[in-house]
């Protein structure tokens, strides 16, 4: 983990820095060492902003924050970033965990059975290998075409 401090109008203590690293601990446990750190402290006037931006994999985190003093812009600028590091973090986990099948067992493979018209033809086959002469009709119907019987006359 690389941090790069930058003050405008101001000069970085040793302090402040011993801040952001304490503060980047937490995150580093929650994110893991692999982003980058950019602070930028700016003092206007009587105002002291913290700019605290990490990048991990998906899209940098920013935290800003205003104080009277530095010390307390940094802190909370660490708190929102922490926020939004807890947010990021459990968006990751959920859409990565999440498995594709809802928790039911995949179905199994139904065994192949004759349809009743097989069934059927064959009874007739067997039927006219014993009594030929016995009336049949021409064409019979299944539930998706129509075949001619085997044993018609």
């Amino acid at each position: 983990m690389n941090v790069e401090y930058t003050g405008r109008q101001y000069e970085v203590t040793p302090a402040i820095r011993k801040e952001v690293e304490t503060g980047l601990t937490k995150i580093r446990k929650i994110l893991g060492d692999k982003f980058e750190t950019k602070v930028v402290l700016v003092v206007e006037k009587h105002r002291h902003k913290a700019e605290i931006t990490i990048s991990p994999r998906k899209g940098p985190i920013v935290g800003l924050a205003e104080a009277g003093d530095m010390k307390s812009a940094v802190n909370e600028a660490l708190e929102h970033i922490e926020k939004q590091a807890l947010k990021y973090k459990t968006r990751w986990r959920s859409k990565k965990r999440k498995s594709h099948r809802s928790g039911t067992a995949r179905p199994r493979r139904k065994t192949f059975k004759r349809p009743w018209a097989w069934t059927k033809r064959l009874a007739c086959l067997s039927s006219c290998i014993d009594s030929p002469q016995s009336p049949r009709p021409q064409m019979f119907t299944s539930s998706t075409r129509t075949m001619p019987w085997p044993c018609a006359p």
